[in-house]
């Protein structure tokens, strides 16, 4: 009879065994659903890396003229900046 018997640590549910066989069964179940999401998302990746991989002259050159235009722009504050402390200056001066 003892050998029959079931102990609390055979009883006791592992959260982990559990989800993994619950994940296992959801996929058996939507299996079709699943594979085909799968693939959608490795033919995406592979497109967006193609994509990435074919552009990096582009992608230069724009950042290139974000940097230009962001220097010619602090330019311009520092010349209206100038302008303006030489115009008070003589102000002060007359």
């Amino acid at each position: 009879m003892s050998h029959n018997r079931l102990s609390k640590h055979d009883i006791k549910e592992d959260n982990f065994v559990t989800t993994v066989l619950r994940a296992r069964e959801f996929i058996y179940e939507h299996q079709n659903a699943f594979f085909a999401g799968l693939i959608a998302v490795i033919v995406m990746g592979v497109m967006v890396r193609r994509e990435a991989d074919a552009y990096p002259a582009l992608v230069q050159a724009m950042f290139g003229a974000g940097q230009y235009a962001a220097t010619e722009y602090r330019a311009a504050i520092a010349a209206v900046l100038f302008q303006a402390a030489r115009n008070a200056k003589r102000a002060t001066e007359a």
